[in-house]
């Protein structure tokens, strides 16, 4: 037989499997529960639209191409969605309305991030600039760094609004908050008046202290060579039985930029200082 046979047949071998693998591939619509589908933009806005707070606008329809993490793209009545190569590039938009309602995400990971939702707003260029704002029952977390030359928190602190400053991140910080600081010259110098700071330490290899309620309730801490390691928890449940919504608890590496963090019943993890 010619070579022109071979050829031929050759390529319809390789469209055959190329088809086969398209069909393998079709109707993949990725992870629909878990941690690793609360990293998806769409997961939220499919939440949002449950929580039905505005109507989705006329004329939104279903349909569009299922092939994750390939290529994934969505048009229902929560929103629109493309991902490609997911986790890499993923954007998506809500269908709520009024516009100043929606939601969107554009994140091409790890260097660009763009978050809009009601309850928080996140903009990361990786790694010198994070900007984060979370709405939360205890009050608005805000944080911005210009890492590692500058960088402000705002947010609740032993359950009491407080700000940190932050310089050469994380080897000099500034917190103020009700009349208390606290001051970090890490890993040499860590003084303080009114934060939680009580306790025993071998400064500065392990600091450790308890509040009220002691290591079975209440407020405690512990730092292993601060700050490569840090467990803080805290409590405001006083004297009565200790609920959920009452605790707080954080654990962090290298001064936040990895950590976990539990509250209200709900955890999350965090990396450069955002919920992921």
């Amino acid at each position: 037989m010619s070579r022109n046979f071979w050829d031929a047949a050759l390529g319809l071998r390789l469209s055959h499997l190329c088809l086969a693998a398209a069909l393998g591939a079709a109707g993949c619509a990725g992870p629909e529960r878990g941690k690793l589908a609360e990293m998806r933009g769409r997961t939220a806005l499919i939440a949002e639209a449950e929580e039905a707070r505005y109507p989705p606008p006329p004329g939104g329809g279903e349909g569009g191409v299922r092939a994750f993490p390939l290529l994934f793209t969505e048009r229902a009545a929560h929103g629109e969605t493309l991902e490609v190569l997911w986790p890499v590039f993923e954007w998506a938009r809500s269908a709520q309305s009024p516009p100043h309602a929606q939601s969107s995400y554009l994140r091409l990971r790890p260097f660009f991030r763009r978050d809009r939702a009601p309850d928080r707003d996140a903009l990361v260029l990786f790694p010198f600039y994070c900007r984060s704002l979370e709405r939360r029952e205890e009050g608005e977390l805000t944080s911005e760094h210009f890492w590692p030359v500058f960088g402000v928190e705002r947010r609740s602190v032993d359950l009491a609004p407080a700000t940190t400053y932050h310089t050469l991140w994380p080897i000099v910080s500034l917190r103020l908050g009700g009349g208390r600081w606290r001051f970090w010259l890490r890993p040499a110098l860590d003084l303080s008046s009114g934060f939680l700071d009580r306790g025993w330490w071998l400064f500065p290899v392990i600091k450790a202290g308890t509040g009220r309620g002691g290591w079975e309730g209440g407020n405690r801490f512990f730092y292993l060579l601060d700050p490569l390691f840090a467990y803080v928890r805290s409590s405001i449940a006083g004297g009565r039985s200790e609920g959920p919504e009452d605790a707080r608890t954080e654990v962090k590496v290298l001064g936040g930029l990895l950590g976990y963090e539990s509250s209200g019943g709900r955890w999350n993890l965090r990396m450069f200082w955002l919920r992921i």
